[in-house]
C-alpha cells in the first residue's frame, strides 16, 4: 500500500477485526471488538470523504538556526558546496562548537530559508532533521518518526520500523538530517549510524552532527574543531554586550578565557547583559577555579562548560529554578509552556512564561516555532538540567498527571484524529518522566493509562510505531523496579501484560518469531503468578 492510500491500512485492520469478532464467544471481548469495528469503519468514511487530506506534503525540516551567526566563512562554504553538489556529508566538532547552527546557515543558502529553491536542489523530494538525542540512539522510534514524516503515520503501519523506513524513503531524493549521531555508537544495544542510514535508497543523502569522528569515512568530512577567531569572537561578544558597558581589559581576559567558543560566549554574554554577573567578578572566579582551557576537548565539557551552567542558574529565583528543572524531566523535544505551569502549580491559576523568558535570555532555552513551545537550546543545556537540577517529587507527579490529561483528551477525539506531531511529542515526554521516576511512584496514573488505555486507543488509530512507543517506555520503567517491588505480585502482573502487547504488535508486523518469544514471555510469568496464588489463577 502507498503513503497516498491509508483506506487500504484501515480496511485490512477492519477485516482483521470482523474476523476476530465472529470467533469469539466472550461478550466482553465481543463488546471492545464492536467497538473497534466501529471505529474502523468510522475512519474509513472519513478518509473516503477528504481524500485531499491523505495526500502527503514534501518534508522540510532545516536545522534550528542561530540567532546570531558569525565568522565561518570558510567552513561554510564548504558546506555549501558539498550540500549543492549532492554529497553526503559527516560535520565533526566538540560541544558547542556550533555544528547545528552551521547547518542550518548552509541550509538556508541551498535551499533558502523557507524552501524556496527546494525543488531545483539535490533533496527535491524534502528535508528531514532526527534528533538521535531525543531517541538515544534507538533505532526502531528512528526509523519510525522517519516513516511518518515521509510517508505519513498511517503508511506500512503492520510493518517493522525498519521495512517502513525503507519503503517510505524509496527511490526519493531525501537529505536525512542527523543530529547527535554520538548517540548511534553500537553499545547497550544501541545501533551503529551505518545501521540507522542503511534504510536510505541512493538517491537519499544524510548530514550527519557529531562529536565522534569515527561514524562515517574521512572523506565526508567538514570538520569544526577549530573556535572562533579572535575577531569572529569579539563580535559574538559585543553583539551579546550591546546593554551594558565592558572595560577594554576585562573584555580583553573574558575573550581570552573563553577562547572563542561559541557556546561559552553565549552563556557568557548572556549573564553579563542581564546583570547576572560583573565582568571582573567572573574572571576571578574562572581564574581561581582552575578549570581546563575550553579547548581541551577531553575535560572542557565536563568542567568548564558544566561550571558556566551552573553560573548561570544559581541566581534563578525559585519558581524560574524549578521550570529549569520541569523541562529537564521533560524530553528534548519542543515542551508546551502549560506543562511546565502545570508542573509548578497544578491547581492552575499561573502561567510559566515569566519564568521561561528568564531561562531564554540566559540563552539556556528559546521559543520553538509552534505557538506556545518551548526548547532546549542546546543539547548540553538539556544534559545539565537533567542531571544538575533535581526536580521534586511533586514536579514529576504534576508533569505525570498533566501528560495524562493531555493525551487522554487528545486520544479520545471522535470528530477528528489527533495530531500525529503533538502525540509524538507527548509519548516522548511520557516516556521522559517516567524514566525520571526513580522512586517508581509514579506508576498511577500516567504508566497504567500508557500500558491500558492509550495502548488500546492507539491500536484502534491505527498508530502502531506510537503504540510501540508506548510499550518501550513502559518495559524500561518495569526494568528498573528495585526487587523487593518487583516480587510484590502487581507488578509481575501488569508486565505481562505489556509482552503481550508487545506479542500483539509483532505478530501484526509479521514478525511472528519474535511475537511467540513475547507471548511464551507472557505466559511464564502468567503461570508463575498462578502457582503462586492457585485461587486467582484466572
Amino acid at each position: 500500500m502507498s503513503a497516498d492510500n491509508p483506506i487500504e491500512v484501515w480496511k485490512r485492520k477492519l477485516i482483521a477485526l470482523q474476523t476476530a469478532e465472529a470467533t469469539v464467544s466472550d461478550p466482553g471481548m465481543k463488546f471492545t471488538l464492536s467497538q473497534q469495528i466501529a471505529e474502523a469503519q468510522q475512519k474509513i468514511a472519513e478518509l473516503s470523504a477528504a481524500p485531499a487530506a491523505c495526500v502527503r506534503k514534501t518534508p522540510f525540516q532545516l536545522p534550528p538556526a542561530a540567532a546570531r551567526f558569525f565568522g565561518r566563512a570558510t567552513v561554510l562554504k564548504t558546506l555549501i558546496e558539498r550540500l549543492e553538489g549532492g554529497l553526503d556529508t559527516t560535520v565533526v566538532g566538540m560541544a558547542g562548537m556550533g555544528k547545528t547552527a552551521l547547518a542550518a546557515e548552509a541550509l538556508a543558502a541551498v535551499v533558502g530559508r523557507n524552501g524556496e529553491k527546494l525543488d531545483q536542489s539535490p533533496f527535491a523530494d524534502g528535508i528531514v532533521f532526527l534528533d538521535l538525542y531525543t531517541d538515544h540512539g534507538q533505532a526502531d522510534p528512528i526509523w519510525n518518526k522517519l516513516a511518518d514524516i515521509v510517508g505519513g503515520d498511517d503508511f506500512e503501519t503492520d510493518k517493522v520500523a525498519a521495512t517502513r523506513a525503507t519503503c517510505a524513503c524509496g527511490g526519493k531524493r531525501l537529505l536525512v538530517i542527523l543530529e547527535g549521531a554520538e548517540e548511534a555508537d553500537g553499545l547497550e544495544g544501541r545501533p551503529k549510524l551505518a545501521e540507522i542510514l542503511k534504510v536510505l535508497s541512493p538517491p537519499s543523502r544524510h548530514l550527519v552532527l557529531t562529536r565522534v569522528r569515527g561514524h562515517t569515512a574521512p572523506s565526508e568530512w567538514v570538520r569544526l574543531d577549530e573556535p572562533l577567531d579572535d575577531e569572529e569572537a569579539g563580535q559574538l561578544f559585543d553583539s551579546l554586550t550591546t546593554a551594558i558597558t565592558v572595560a577594554p581589559e576585562d573584555r580583553t581576559n573574558l575573550l581570552e578565557l573563553l577562547q572563542g567558543h561559541p557556546l561559552a560566549l553565549n552563556w557568557a554574554g548572556n549573564m553579563l547583559a542581564q546583570g547576572l554577573d560583573h565582568p571582573s567578578q567572573l574572571i576571578k572566579e574562572w581564574t581561581e577555579a582552575d578549570l581546563p582551557a575550553l579547548n581541551d576537548s577531553a575535560d572542557s565539557e565536563r568542567r568548564t562548560l558544566r561550571w558556566l551552567f551552573e553560573r548561570s542558574v544559581r541566581r534563578l529565583d525559585l519558581d524560574t529554578r524549578r521550570a529549569l528543572a520541569a523541562a529537564g524531566v521533560l524530553a528534548r523535544t519542543p515542551f508546551h509552556r502549560d506543562a511546565i505551569s502545570s508542573a509548578l502549580w497544578q491547581r492552575g491559576g499561573k502561567d510559566a512564561s515569566k519564568q521561561l523568558r528568564q531561562l531564554a535570555v540566559r540563552g539556556l532555552i528559546r521559543p520553538s516555532p509552534d505557538s506556545g513551545y518551548w526548547e532546549f537550546s542546546h543539547a548540553l543545556s538539556y544534559g545539565f538540567a537533567r542531571s544538575i537540577l533535581t526536580p521534586s517529587g511533586l514536579i514529576v507527579t504534576n508533569l505525570a498527571k498533566w501528560l495524562c490529561q493531555q493525551l487522554q483528551t487528545r486520544l479520545s477525539q471522535r470528530d477528528a484524529a489527533p495530531s500525529s506531531e503533538e502525540t509524538q511529542r507527548l509519548l516522548e515526554h511520557a516516556a521522559a518522566v517516567l524514566s525520571m521516576d526513580r522512586q517508581h511512584s509514579r506508576y498511577w496514573p500516567l504508566c497504567d493509562y500508557l500500558l491500558f488505555e492509550a495502548c488500546d486507543r492507539l491500536d484502534a488509530l491505527g498508530r502502531l510505531s506510537h503504540f510501540g512507543l508506548v510499550l518501550a517506555a513502559v518495559q524500561a520503567w518495569f526494568k528498573q523496579l528495585p526487587k523487593p517491588m518487583a516480587d510484590q505480585p502487581q507488578w509481575p502482573r501488569e508486565l505481562s501484560v505489556s509482552f503481550n502487547r508487545l506479542g500483539d504488535l509483532a505478530t501484526a508486523q509479521g514478525n511472528l518469531s519474535e511475537a511467540q518469544r513475547l507471548f511464551r514471555e507472557s505466559l511464564r510469568i502468567g503461570q508463575l503468578l498462578a502457582a503462586s496464588d492457585p485461587a486467582n489463577a484466572e
